[in-house]
């Protein structure tokens, strides 16, 4: 199981992980870098050491250009 974030409100990114077809979320975010921490956290990596370009506490650049109204589904793995 790899845990993910995504955009669930217009300021709110939720972190959990799919059984199946069914998110479940394990926490809430005010921004998508406090999300992508948690989630790397979650999938074994250490977020001040990951090289992932998700590790930053600011992840604007991947979430431009979509919608209030889209799910922004990221994967972050260690």
């Amino acid at each position: 199981m790899s845990y993910v974030y995504k955009r669930t409100e217009t300021q709110l990114w939720t972190v959990g992980w799919y059984d199946g077809d069914t998110f479940d979320p394990e926490s809430d975010h005010g921004c998508p870098g406090c999300a992508s921490r948690r989630t790397i956290l979650l999938n074994g990596g250490d977020p001040d050491k990951d090289d992932s370009p998700h590790r930053s506490h600011d992840t604007s650049d991947y979430i431009d250009g979509l919608d209030d109204e889209d799910d922004a589904l990221l994967a972050v793995e260690p």
